[in-house]
């Protein structure tokens, strides 16, 4: 079960280097994650119920409870992309929740 959040610097002609550890988690496995406009990370928590907000520098900021406790993907949309949905296998479901940033995506049309 992987718990841990590798970082890399993304070369010129697009080559990967420099993997470093960003972050390990104690408990529980990681899923789907993306990234908001500042490039903090929205890593979905399976089995943990959670969202956790990962800063740049590898800090947790907060974790986000769900109703499920199997979130497998999360993404931004919504009218002004500040909505994060997240899938959940063992809910069979979709929930949602409102951020104060918009995704990485949505950046070009802040």
């Amino acid at each position: 079960m992987q718990r841990k959040v590798w970082a890399y610097d993304i070369e010129a002609d697009g080559g990967v280097s420099g993997k470093r550890l960003l972050l390990a988690f104690p408990d529980h496995g990681l899923d789907g994650m993306r990234s908001d406009v500042e490039g903090n990370l929205y890593i979905a928590r399976y089995d943990a119920g959670t969202v956790a907000v990962v800063s740049p520098d590898g800090r947790l900021l907060r974790e986000v409870a769900l109703r499920g406790r199997k979130p497998t993907n999360v993404a931004f949309g919504g009218v002004d992309g500040r909505t994060v949905f997240v899938t959940l296998q063992d809910r069979g479901a979709i929930e949602a929740f409102r951020n104060a940033l918009p995704g990485r995506e949505w950046g070009p049309l802040r």
